[in-house]
């Protein structure tokens, strides 16, 4: 199921990249990046509280539409972050995920111009779970907010802040990551 998914996937942007894109900033958009940062969490477990600061690596999908002469971007983003041997508030060192899902909004402040700045924000529902353990999976609200630079037309550099609250059972979970990423775009 995993190879036929990553063969899906890999067919899929190939098909993508041979799509004669126009260069314009205006109908369907498909990007995605790869980035690092900081996770600075806080965990609460019946009475057992715990915090810990990680480094954090994360992915980011986008699959939506821009308007009005390119400046305006309505999209679906998943931004996923991974973070590496933390202490969960079990006690135990676990790899953990913070999945973000939300409908987000960007303004380019150079409409189609290429190379220009924008800001990106959105609002969804935040996933957090141990990596291995997928069926344990806390809910709550997230939102992000993020800030970059087309340094070259179709890619960017973006500071982003990502906060997420999540709670299961007698599980809390309070996320704020900030990073930088690296976007690729097509349009």
């Amino acid at each position: 199921m995993r190879k036929s998914f990553i063969l899906f996937a890999f067919i899929m942007l190939f098909t993508f990249a041979l799509y004669p894109c126009d260069n314009k900033r205006e109908g369907f958009i498909l990007g995605a990046g790869l980035g690092f940062g900081f996770n600075y969490s806080s965990q609460t477990l019946n009475d057992f509280d715990n915090s810990f600061v990680k480094p954090a690596f994360m992915a980011d999908i986008k699959i939506g539409g821009t308007f009005k002469g390119g400046y305006h971007s309505l999209f679906l983003n998943n931004k996923e972050t991974l973070v590496f041997n933390a202490e969960t508030a079990s006690g135990d060192d676990e790899t953990l995920v913070n999945n973000l899902i939300s409908i987000a909004y960007s303004y380019h402040f150079k409409g189609n111009e290429p190379e220009g700045f924008y800001l990106s924000g959105g609002l969804g529902l935040n996933l957090f779970h141990v990596i291995d353990d997928i069926g344990n999976v806390a809910f709550g609200p997230g939102i992000f907010a993020e800030a970059g630079y087309e340094f070259h037309q179709h890619f960017s550099a973006a500071f982003f802040m990502l906060y997420a609250d999540t709670e299961k059972d007698s599980l809390e979970t309070s996320s704020f990551i900030t990073g930088i990423l690296i976007n690729a775009m097509l349009y």
